[in-house]
């Protein structure tokens, strides 16, 4: 979600910087997901305990935290302990900030300047029980909408996969990726 991010930033600062971009699982203002009325005033004042939280965790509480998040983000399960490791030593100020920063930051009007060829992969493992109606369709067709402004946009799902695409379908996450790269 960060990179991502952070690369619509790039495009959107600079179109000549790169000359593709691919996305994974990231949107461009995920606090309005769910509320499309929402602000950044808003959303930045409901997040700064969130960004703070961070630098105040101890070890422990930073471990279980960050387990519980990639339990949900990553379907093959064996998997997990490897990315805690690399997330375990992250600094937490900047973990704090940059979720903060992408929480915060509304970006849904200047991605239609975005020129860049832009491939954006969303994921599809499953119905969650408590989301019955939250299909497949659904997600594809939210993450489209979300990518209306944005002309260069391509919206791809790969299917038998969570948020960390790449760790639970590799094969189809670096077709796609060559596949995009080779237009």
């Amino acid at each position: 979600s960060i990179g991502g991010f952070m690369s619509l930033l790039l495009a959107i600062d600079n179109e000549t910087i790169v000359s593709k971009i691919i996305i994974v699982d990231a949107l461009h203002f995920l606090a309005g997901l769910n509320n499309a009325t929402i602000t950044e005033e808003t959303v930045k004042s409901s997040y700064t305990a969130m960004k703070d939280s961070y630098l105040n965790m101890n070890d422990e509480t930073l471990k279980q935290n960050l387990q519980n998040v990639l339990s949900r983000m990553i379907r093959d399960t064996s998997k997990i302990d490897e990315v805690l490791k690399d997330a375990i030593k992250s600094d937490r100020r900047t973990l704090g900030v940059t979720a903060f920063e992408m929480m915060s930051t509304d970006i849904r009007i200047a991605i239609a300047t975005i020129k860049i060829p832009t491939l954006v992969m969303t994921n599809w493992n499953k119905v969650h029980p408590q989301f019955p109606n939250f299909t497949k369709d659904i997600k594809l067709s939210l993450y489209k909408q979300q990518y209306k402004n944005c002309s260069s946009c391509t919206v791809e799902m790969i299917e038998k996969a969570e948020h960390f695409i790449m760790l639970d379908n590799p094969e189809s996450f670096y077709t796609s990726a060559n596949n995009f790269i080779s237009k």
